[in-house]
């Protein structure tokens, strides 16, 4: 289905989502405070805002959006290279580029394999690391415990 949308369509879904919400909030907004119930209204309004705000600021990513596109496109068309999506699945917005490319590139299965090489089992919105706390009662004995449990990065 990304395949056959446009290019602006797709990179800014999320953002044509929150614009959507600030319009339903705004709807609501303008009722509510034409109507007896003024408070509501105005915390519709301010919801809305928050989300136009949103959107407006999702929108103005859509030209770093497209170049990593492109540079994903050229990057993957003649051989396939797994790690250079890695770097993207972070955030939500560049999730979907990856998933764009992988779909204009044929290899839409590829998405759940770079996805679990970067967050494994856990969800992108719980932390990998391990829970755990440590109080030192100097600062020299908490630097030294914490070159000696320092994780080494890839």
């Amino acid at each position: 289905m990304l395949a056959r949308l446009p290019l602006w369509m797709v990179l800014n879904a999320y953002a044509f989502l929150l614009d959507a919400l600030a319009l339903a909030f705004g709807v609501a907004a303008w009722f509510l405070i034409g109507s007896w119930h003024p408070f509501w209204g105005w915390t519709c309004a301010s919801i809305a805002a928050v989300f136009a705000f949103a959107g407006v600021k999702l929108h103005c990513t859509y030209p770093v959006k497209k170049k990593t596109y492109f540079i994903l496109l050229r990057r993957n068309e003649r051989e396939f290279h797994r790690s250079s999506f890695r770097v993207f699945m972070s955030a939500p917005c560049y999730r979907l580029v990856v998933r764009t490319v992988l779909s204009r590139l044929g290899k839409q299965q590829e998405y759940k394999v770079i996805f679990k090489d970067v967050w494994g089992e856990f969800s992108p919105f719980c932390s990998a690391m391990p829970a755990k706390a440590v109080i030192f009662k100097n600062a020299e004995e908490g630097r030294k415990w914490f070159e000696e449990n320092r994780v080494q990065e890839d």
